[in-house]
């Protein structure tokens, strides 16, 4: 998956790095949403030899009753941190803390691709594009690489090299409808395939720690560490918009969301709040407090300081005329109904939020939680599903396939699984 916030593993582990990159060659965005894309660059192979797997030692395991996914891997040595599954749901790219970036073949489990000689770190952003034609890869230390995905299911490695800027709170996001791949860290890069040409859309001493695209494709909302959220326009790199820490009193951005509007986005803080911006006419709209007081089953011996308490996903849901923001803090949900800023439902995870996805088109959502079920919620109502069960310990990523039929998730267990959630309509 590509990522907004990373989990806490990786955000306690924050490092600000000093490598440099040459901005190249500038190029214009309008040619990439007119997809005038020439031919691909010269490509290079890209096999290593396996090693043999090693067993991961669990502490403190959770031990599910049984196993809902239809697909489990464990080619991985350490934890996954992330995981992306491409379009039509194929193929699972996967990275982890054994300093390894994966590609499986769904079906088979099959490694079409174990990169175990590239990366010196933890390999901490995956992705595909929109039409599953590219996969890339970076790891904590800047090294960054995209692979070429042929139609026999071969990979040819197109590009590689070491991004500036990037820290272990780095975050990548590939376009919704061109070969373009936004990277960001203390630097944000833009980057057009198979040309791997490159503009530096943003440098400065403050991280970022989440960006999106906004859905006219042509402007990025980014959100930095200090509280900042601009939002950046592609084709000139200039700020289009700027909400300050000075005016809105947020402390810093975990994560982002945009709404297909092509206005309103909500941004998630590490203080519980969840903040609503227009970005057409720039405007603060509200800003939601997302308290937990709710009290944790008695036999629980885990205490949760309010100064802990953060936001780690925030999505909007809108579906059958109901239009929601929902928020996951360290042990609840929240969905707010925006429009008249209400809180409509205030759900207690005793198990931990990591994760949050929603299937369009569909009322439920999807919640990964530091015990290891994935937890299943109706926005509408506030009624929990039944969870999916088969990871050991903390899910670190989710991703779902554009057609919404094919859950993948990934874990400090090591594991990478694939749920079928077609009934989730």
């Amino acid at each position: 998956m590509t990522h907004n916030n990373v989990p806490n593993e990786l955000r306690n582990e924050r490092q600000r790095l000093e490598e440099g990159m040459s901005d190249d060659e500038d190029f214009e965005l309008i040619e990439i949403l007119d997809n005038e894309i020439g031919e691909d660059a010269q490509e290079e192979g890209a096999d290593t030899d396996e090693e043999p797997d090693e067993p991961i030692e669990e502490d403190d395991s959770y031990e599910p009753l049984k196993d809902d996914s239809i697909r489990s891997f464990a080619h991985h040595r350490a934890a996954v941190f992330v995981c992306s599954v491409s379009p039509c749901g194929n193929m699972i790219a996967s990275g982890g803390e054994d300093d390894r970036f994966i590609v499986t073949e769904a079906s088979s489990g099959n490694v079409l691709l174990d990169c175990n000689d590239f990366f010196q770190d933890s390999v901490n952003m995956v992705g595909f594009n929109h039409d599953g034609k590219y996969v890339s890869a970076c790891d904590m230390t800047g090294q960054m690489a995209v692979w070429k995905v042929q139609p026999d299911s071969q990979l040819s490695c197109i590009y590689k090299d070491t991004v500036g800027g990037v820290c272990p709170s780095s975050w990548s996001k590939w376009h919704s409808k061109s070969n373009v791949l936004l990277v960001g860290g203390l630097s944000v890069w833009l980057f057009k395939f198979p040309s791997a040409q490159v503009k530096l859309i943003h440098e400065g001493l403050v991280e970022t720690d989440c960006g999106e695209f906004m859905p006219d494709g042509k402007r990025a909302a980014i959100g930095f560490s200090d509280g900042t959220i601009r939002l950046f326009d592609l084709a000139t790199g200039a700020t289009t918009c700027k909400f300050s820490p000075e005016s809105t009193q947020l402390p810093q951005i975990l994560t982002m969301a945009v709404h297909p509007d092509n206005n309103l986005i909500a941004v998630g803080t590490i203080d519980a709040k969840i903040a609503l911006f227009k970005t057409q006419q720039p405007k603060t709209v509200a800003i939601l407090q997302c308290s937990e007081d709710l009290q944790l089953k008695s036999d629980s011996s885990t205490e949760f300081p309010e100064h802990y308490i953060s936001t780690e996903a925030v999505l909007f849901v809108d579906v059958e005329g109901m239009s929601v923001v929902v928020a996951g803090t360290d042990h609840a949900i929240h969905i707010w109904d925006y429009m008249r800023q209400v809180l409509r439902h205030r759900i207690l995870v005793e198990d931990g939020v990591t994760r949050m996805v929603w299937r369009e088109k569909s009322l439920n959502f999807f919640v990964g939680t530091r015990k290891g079920p994935v937890n299943v919620f109706n926005a509408l109502s506030g009624v929990q599903n039944p969870s999916l069960e088969g990871h050991k310990s903390s899910i670190l990523d989710l991703a779902l396939s554009s057609n919404g039929k094919l859950l993948v998730t990934s874990g400090s267990d090591g594991a990478v699984k694939m749920f079928n959630i077609a009934q989730y309509s």
